[in-house]
């Protein structure tokens, strides 16, 4: 059987994903530096800037897995979980800026209750 054919497994990451894992794990360390840094108040503008680079780097996600694809999230693999941890740092950021009411900001609150 052939790798094309055959299911990932999680720690498989195909050659069309590097780039958006790549451009993931940056924004990671970006919002983590950004969430870290007690000198100063996070700015809007740059969660928003990073959240707006998040959404392209999903549109890409999509178009390589196969969007409208119902098995577009059928199995999980590091890209996924990169994305899960981009998305609650991201949430965090918003809610540190008083942006609470928007959906990027109830992910963590999702996961928390999802946990319980």
């Amino acid at each position: 059987m052939s790798s094309m054919s055959s299911t990932p497994t999680p720690d498989q990451i195909p050659i069309e994903e590097q780039p958006v894992l790549e451009a993931l794990v940056s924004i990671k360390h970006r919002l983590t530096a950004i969430k870290k840094d007690r000198s100063r108040f996070i700015k809007t503008s740059a969660v928003m800037a990073h959240y707006d680079e998040l959404s392209v780097q999903l549109q890409k996600l999509e178009e390589i897995r196969g969007a409208g694809n119902s098995t577009i999230w059928g199995y999980r693999n590091n890209v996924n979980n990169v994305l899960d941890e981009v998305f609650v740092i991201l949430s965090l950021c918003f809610m540190a800026v008083g942006k609470t009411k928007e959906s990027p900001a109830t992910y963590v609150q999702l996961l928390t209750i999802k946990a319980d």
